[in-house]
């Protein structure tokens, strides 16, 4: 049960920043596909517009986020795949032990 805890956020596990910031990254991440989406099939050109600068503004957010997430060595986006794998596994492995 404790992988269920730790999954669900029921156990004493605390989210640090960098968990914080990853959620964060994929949620804009669905939020660019919703909004190109939206500007492509919207006929209205007001409303157009608006899902434009809303998609301007996500994607700068996103910019703005990877790159402090790359400065603080949460998000390796430098790293080869092995290491790339191997902080995945080393991550998984804390999920499960805590």
């Amino acid at each position: 049960m404790k992988i269920i805890e730790n999954l669900t956020g029921t156990g004493d596990k605390t989210l640090t920043n960098k968990d914080i910031a990853s959620d964060f990254m994929m949620n804009l991440d669905d939020f660019i596909v919703s909004l190109s989406t939206a500007t492509c099939q919207t006929m209205n050109p007001q409303l157009r517009q608006v899902f434009d600068a809303q998609l301007i503004s996500a994607i700068n957010n996103q910019h703005n986020l990877s790159d402090m997430m790359v400065k603080k060595s949460w998000y390796p986006a430098f790293d080869d795949a092995s290491q790339q794998l191997k902080n995945s596994y080393v991550d998984s492995k804390r999920i499960m032990e805590s």
